[in-house]
């Protein structure tokens, strides 16, 4: 077979593997995309636990309800004094 005809088919495998949508360039930039999906899943996954998990408290724990509205809003039962303190 003649050197011409060989670095021909090399040339054509190597455009083909190197472009196109099945290209080796393609594959990689794929996979890293699927792995940050795949990792942002992850993440909205474990917020949404969180999230279920405080629904859950607030609808069937009153020392979490009072806990939550001294800190979000600053109440106080009756007989309490609130001090604010700020940094200089």
């Amino acid at each position: 077979m003649p050197v011409w005809i060989l670095t021909g088919v090399l040339i054509l495998l190597a455009a083909v593997f190197f472009t196109g949508n099945r290209s080796v360039i393609t594959l990689i930039r794929l996979q890293r995309e699927v792995q940050a999906l795949e990792t942002e899943k992850q993440a909205l996954e474990d917020e949404n636990a969180r999230l279920k998990e405080t629904i859950e408290r607030l609808q069937n724990d009153p020392d979490f309800i009072e806990e939550q509205a001294r800190l979000r809003y600053n109440l106080k039962h009756e007989d309490e004094d609130v001090f604010k303190v700020t940094p200089k």
